[in-house]
């Protein structure tokens, strides 16, 4: 999903060629996760991704949590929906997710992702991303 959010909201993600190891309490058994770590962990991609160029929204989800156990962070005038992008693995038909986002979001944009030929990149996949008349 992409979101139109301002500015003082987004982390930038920190791409890295090698990723961070967990230290392991000895008597716990546990791994430490300190605050510090924690945050370097939310902001932290592995470099093959760099591509993306993601910037990241950081929400504490504590005060969202439905009665099913899931958690939801409403839209707002500073958190609004923009677009939907299918990964190359959903089975979704496009033109139904496009039907059932209308009724309620008519301006977000539906696409249709594929892996990149010969590479690891997730691309539009402008054949099944087509609007269809």
């Amino acid at each position: 999903m992409g979101f139109d959010v301002p500015d003082d909201m987004l982390v930038d993600v920190n791409y890295v060629e090698i990723l961070e190891t967990i230290e392991v309490d000895r008597r716990s058994k546990k791994p430490k996760l300190d605050k510090e770590f924690l945050n370097k962990l939310l902001r932290t991609k592995f470099n093959d991704w760099k591509y993306e160029d993601e910037v990241r929204i950081i929400v504490k989800l504590d005060k969202y949590k439905d009665k099913s156990g899931l958690y939801f962070c409403p839209f707002s005038d500073k958190f609004q929906l923009r677009e939907i992008i299918l990964g190359p693995r959903c089975h979704l038909p496009i033109n139904k997710v496009r039907a059932m986002v209308s009724h309620f979001h008519p301006s977000v944009t539906v696409i249709k992702s594929r892996i990149q030929f010969g590479d690891f990149k997730v691309i539009k996949d402008k054949k099944k991303s087509r609007l269809k008349k």
